[in-house]
């Protein structure tokens, strides 16, 4: 093969590597220039998303759908809509992660809330922020579709405290055996990486069986889930819990 060929080849290949890293640092960056965050406009809204887990995600956007569709909803037709047994479950499935994602960002709820005739909560939209979150839940799926993600959860990697990186996972992490700083599910947590590069293998990153078993026994974590991987100002995030 013609040498600037393979050059020329070579180049295509890294770039497409690059491609989805690139485009989240300039989305960061873009929404970075926004703050202070005042209204839910669509940066905002974006930001707003960016702090959610993937199975909060998608129940919020069943939520914030209803309220574009019909302006309110009750909390009898959530538990409902999101497959809940009693609507006393809403606040740990959802309601209390998009209320502190709203104290994260210094913002108030993006919805109005009060009770019906039976003293049961209903929300509503308000300002038309729901339908701006719909198209705001669009563009994050996206983004998460190409982010890498870790091996499945099994129990012997909660055993042993271990979550294990694939290939496309590995360039995101030190190219030798390191202390790193990991953020898992929303917890700060020391761990250490091996990039078993002398070895046709996952990579490990080692955090202690008690974090895990702690996550995994809350149900938050659960056996089969594959984690997304990100990296954020020096600290390894991995988040989601995204199931295929």
């Amino acid at each position: 093969m013609d040498p600037a060929h393979e050059t020329d080849e070579l180049a295509r290949r890294i770039a497409r590597w690059l491609a989805p890293y690139v485009a989240e640092e300039l989305r960061r960056a873009r929404l970075d220039e926004a703050a202070p965050v005042a209204s839910y406009d669509d940066a905002a809204c974006e930001r707003y998303l960016m702090g959610l887990g993937t199975g909060v995600l998608e129940r919020a956007d069943r939520f914030f759908g209803a309220l574009a569709r019909d302006g309110e909803i009750g909390s009898l037709e959530l538990a409902r809509l999101l497959g809940l047994s009693s609507p006393r479950y809403l606040a740990a499935n959802l309601t209390n992660s998009l209320k502190q994602r709203a104290d994260a960002l210094a913002l108030p709820r993006p919805w109005r809330e009060g009770v019906d005739a039976d003293d049961r909560t209903r929300w509503s939209d308000r300002d038309g922020i729901a339908a701006r979150m719909v198209a705001a839940i669009a563009v994050e799926r996206q983004w998460r579709s190409d982010l890498p993600r870790t091996q499945r959860i099994t129990a012997a990697d909660v055993a042993a405290g271990r979550i294990r990186v694939p290939a496309r996972g590995k360039p995101l992490f030190p190219a030798r055996a390191a202390q790193i700083e990991v953020e898992l599910l929303g917890r700060r947590i020391a761990g250490r990486w091996n990039p078993r590069v002398d070895q046709d293998k996952s990579g490990v990153v080692s955090i202690g069986r008690a974090p895990l078993r702690a996550l995994a026994d809350g149900g938050e974590l659960q056996l089969d889930d594959r984690l997304l991987i990100e990296q954020r100002d020096g600290v390894f995030v991995l988040f989601g819990a995204a199931q295929r």
